[in-house]
């Protein structure tokens, strides 16, 4: 059994330009989906060219949102490997993409389906997040903010305070 991986920066670069790749192509087939359903709302869905409209949104999307999670999940796993984390007390001065945090309560998040409906999902306190993009270098006090996260192979949205009253961030 050999040393752990280290973490070289073409790697981290790499995997970071394959994630922002694969969000633009994930945001670009959310609107494609959209612009899908409006097709089939005004055409109808019991006509054939309708439902064609709806299901080639939706494969698009379902394929775009499998490679958006590969990327980050490709990430996450790269810059956790190898890693003995331990919590730090404070928020910190800049967590960033792919930094881990153990919440110490439960939290909702929330994720948008292909027909633009919400479902929340509480995540139980202990559970480890991963953060998709970068957060505010200071703390904020918005309660409408919102950060990304990356939770058992799902991207959800959780507001930011509540990642900052909640979280503990994990060390490398």
């Amino acid at each position: 059994m050999g040393e752990p991986p280290v973490m070289s920066e073409p790697s981290v670069a790499r995997l970071t330009s394959e994630l922002a790749q694969a969000r633009t192509v994930f945001e670009r087939s959310k609107c494609e989906l959209e612009a899908a359903c409006e097709r089939a709302r005004e055409i109808g869905l019991d006509h054939p060219d309708g439902a064609r409209a709806l299901h080639n949104g939706a494969s698009g999307y379902r394929h775009a949102l499998e490679e958006y999670s590969t990327a980050l999940r490709r990430l996450s796993a790269f810059l956790l490997s190898g890693s003995g984390r331990k919590p730090r007390k404070e928020f910190g001065e800049l967590a960033g993409l792919g930094q881990s945090f153990r919440l110490k309560k439960d939290t909702i998040a929330t994720t948008v389906g292909p027909d633009g409906m919400g479902t929340t999902t509480q995540i139980p306190a202990g559970a480890e997040i991963t953060v998709v993009h970068s957060l505010p270098k200071n703390q904020t006090d918005d309660p409408h903010a919102t950060i990304e996260v990356f939770w058992r192979g799902d991207i959800l949205a959780m507001f930011l305070v509540d990642l900052q009253e909640r979280g503990d961030l994990l060390e490398e």
